[in-house]
């Protein structure tokens, strides 16, 4: 299920976010973080339902997959370190390995700001405690 462009951009105007959208028409934000870095975060512009629950999803860069590859006390510690944290999950999209956050389509442009403010900080806590780099 995928909703109307005009109806997608309109709520990413709302959030006051800039953003830009790629050619997959995601929106793609750089999130400047207080530690000085940046985090990129998409907003999947296409709609999951599970029953009459409608979502999109934040998702955030953390590492190359081939940086864990063999390292099962990395891959083990990052799977713990994200079941703690509420509401989110791990996924692949190609050699990527991203944070993902389920944001249902009835949230207020301030919660998928807020979600999106989450997802960057999570992503970079946990890549930071892949690659050691603060």
């Amino acid at each position: 299920m995928t909703p109307h462009a005009a109806d997608f951009r309109a709520l990413l105007d709302a959030t006051a976010l800039y953003y830009r959208i790629d050619e997959d028409g995601d929106a793609r934000i750089i999130v400047p973080l207080e530690s000085g870095r940046t985090q990129t975060v998409w907003i999947t512009r296409d709609v999951d339902s599970i029953g009459a629950y409608a979502f999109r999803y934040v998702v955030s860069f953390i590492a190359d997959v081939g940086e864990l590859a063999g390292n099962f006390a990395l891959m083990g510690s990052l799977l713990e370190q994200v079941s703690a944290k509420r509401g989110g999950g791990l996924m692949t999209r190609g050699s990527l390995l991203l944070y993902r956050l389920p944001v249902a389509t009835q949230a207020s442009p301030e919660s998928l700001a807020g979600a999106v403010a989450l997802a960057a900080g999570i992503a970079d806590e946990l890549e930071t405690a892949i690659t050691g780099e603060a």
